[in-house]
């Protein structure tokens, strides 16, 4: 039997060979495909097994520096069958849970050669345009090789990625992205988080060094890249090296980088470097842990003079973790590899500091809160002068029964912004006050079902004035699982926005590895029915059918088929 799954599998791969290329599902430019969790695509179907990673394979894992991956991996026993559990013990954060619970596995054994073969093969069209997307994905115990082709309403990427592990050196050809530090210089392997206080619990100075997975190209790295991570109980030092060249980007810019560490036991200290055809940017690292701390800062500099700075350090509690942090960056400092501890998706002219909450009570509830105040140091696009600004957000879970749970959120901003009055061009600062609150209700009357219902709703008021706007989404999901083999999903959602500032967010998942965000502006409804039939233990289908609404009388219709085949 397996062998026929090989065959259908090589079919599979030689139908699909003129689709090997570049990336999926991490941050891609059409209507369906939006900033992903790669990680998600990678291990849900084949987890990482918890009870024989190693801690420094751990931190592929978006989120999960070495120090976190450490105490995950303590909390690993003989007797130990609840990742909950485990999750608990090691005080994760929601983001660390989530991609815990979704990529690892504890029900797992050591020492397989083959860990898995994916073909995957997406057709998506709104109206007269196709999107075909295929992937080809091997893993086995010497290394990892895929690759993607993507067509459609935009430019193809091209690529694929080559990796592979020889005792303490790993190695990627091809797609690649790593992050050492804070993410100041090198760091795009990093930045995963729904908030601030995310991206500052996942800040670990180690290299960290994982394939390019994205349909998106921009600023991912295409070349060589060599690492030597040993076990931190056998050798003090890390270092990468890499050579590499953009897929595809407005400049095709060549780029060197290089890293060294050097590990004392509770302080590591370290230096960076990435030259480019333009440019040459440095670091110095240094981070001091024990078994309740961790504090990492970086000082990164151009050759031009221009400076930026992060300093993240957290503390454990006995059901919890605080976290706090500051950021500096000269207005004129830009690094298209960055990744930064603040809302924004890179490093950018800003100054702040942060400081951030996770409290859980074991089966019950969880909160996380923070408070964060930035300064754009300068103008930038929208902002005609600098501009400061203040975040408040609290998220809280709580866990009535193993059927039921309740999540709320809270979230108050304050900034200063640009604003062109009516019938002049001249472009002055005003203050913009946007509240965001959500809740959501998530019940299971049987194993079969499980019904959620949200409720968002966002309040925005300026000064200057510019009048007052409110936006509002509901939506309800149905999911009925009679077996393993099927899974239906319907969804109905209805929002009222009169602006992108004022529209409410939902994310929806349709089909494995399709993950999109929908904003609700304007005022319309939004209908998902999508359903997975798993024809065997190795292969399923899926089908999502979408009518969107988006103004009373307007219609438009999309649809999308998959057919997954895994060894």
């Amino acid at each position: 039997m397996r062998a026929l799954r090989v065959l259908i599998f090589c079919f599979a791969v030689l139908n699909a060979t003129q689709y090997i290329s570049a990336q999926l599902d991490d941050l891609a430019e059409s209507a369906w495909s939006v900033p992903q969790l790669d990680a998600i695509e990678q291990y849900k179907n084949s987890p990482l097994c918890l009870r024989c990673v190693t801690s420094t394979e751990l931190t592929v894992l978006p989120g999960i520096g070495r120090q976190t991956a450490s105490r995950i991996l303590r909390m690993i026993q003989p007797q130990t069958t609840s990742l909950d559990e485990v999750c608990d013990d090691a005080c994760l954060s929601a983001d660390q849970r989530l991609i815990i619970l979704t990529c690892t596995s504890i029900d797992c054994r050591c020492g397989a050669e083959l860990y898995y073969a994916r073909s995957r093969i997406r057709l998506a069209k709104t109206e007269s345009i196709a999107d075909v997307t295929s992937r080809i994905d091997l893993a086995t115990s010497l290394g990892r090789v895929g690759g993607v082709y993507r067509t459609g309403p935009v430019i193809r990427a091209l690529g694929g990625w080559l990796a592979t592990t020889a005792g303490p050196v790993n190695a990627i050809v091809g797609s690649h992205a790593y992050s050492v530090g804070t993410g100041l210089v090198h760091g795009s392997a990093s930045g995963f988080g729904r908030s601030a206080l995310s991206r500052a619990n996942g800040v670990d100075a180690s290299i960290r060094l994982r394939p390019w997975t994205s349909t998106w190209t921009d600023f991912a790295m295409s070349g060589v890249a060599v690492a030597f991570q040993p076990d931190p109980s056998l050798s003090s030092f890390q270092a990468i090296a890499s050579w590499s060249q953009p897929f595809y980007s407005f400049e095709n810019v060549p780029t060197i980088g290089v890293a060294a560490l050097f590990n004392t036991g509770s302080i590591l200290f370290g230096a960076t470097a990435l030259k480019t055809t333009e440019d040459v940017l440095g670091s110095v690292i240094m981070e001091v842990s024990s078994p309740v701390f961790q504090t990492t800062a970086e000082i990164a500099f151009q050759s031009k003079g221009d400076l930026a700075a992060v300093v993240v350090g957290s503390r454990l509690l006995p059901n919890g973790k605080i976290t706090g942090a500051i950021r500096w960056a000269h207005p004129d400092f830009k690094n298209d590899y960055a990744s930064a501890v603040s809302s924004r998706s890179s490093a950018g002219n800003e100054a702040g500091i942060l400081l951030g909450v996770n409290i859980r009570k074991t089966g019950r509830w969880n909160v996380e809160a923070l408070v964060d105040f930035h300064s754009v140091l300068s103008r930038s696009y929208g902002s005609p002068l600098p501009s400061m600004g203040m975040e408040l957000l609290a998220d809280g879970q709580y866990i009535f029964n193993r059927s039921t749970s309740i999540n709320l959120r809270l979230r108050h901003e304050l900034d200063d912004e640009g604003w062109n009055p009516p019938d002049t061009s001249i472009r002055i600062m005003v203050e913009r006050r946007r509240s965001t609150m959500r809740a959501e209700l998530v019940h299971n009357p049987t194993r079969e079902i499980r019904l959620r219902v949200r409720a968002d709703a966002r309040i925005v008021s300026y000064t200057g004035g510019r009048g007052l706007e409110l936006g509002s989404l509901l939506y309800g999901e149905l999911q009925w699982t009679p077996s393993d083999f099927l899974r239906c999903t319907a969804r109905y959602t209805i929002y009222a926005a009169p602006s992108i500032d004022a529209a409410a967010y939902t994310l929806e998942v349709p089909i494995t590895g399709m993950m999109q965000t929908v904003a609700g502006t304007g005022q319309g409804s939004r209908l998902l029915l999508s359903a997975r039939v798993a024809l065997t233990h190795w292969s399923a289908f899926q089908l999502m059918v979408l009518d969107w609404n988006r103004v009373s009388h307007t219609r438009v219709f999309r649809a999308a088929i998959q057919l997954d085949i895994s060894v």
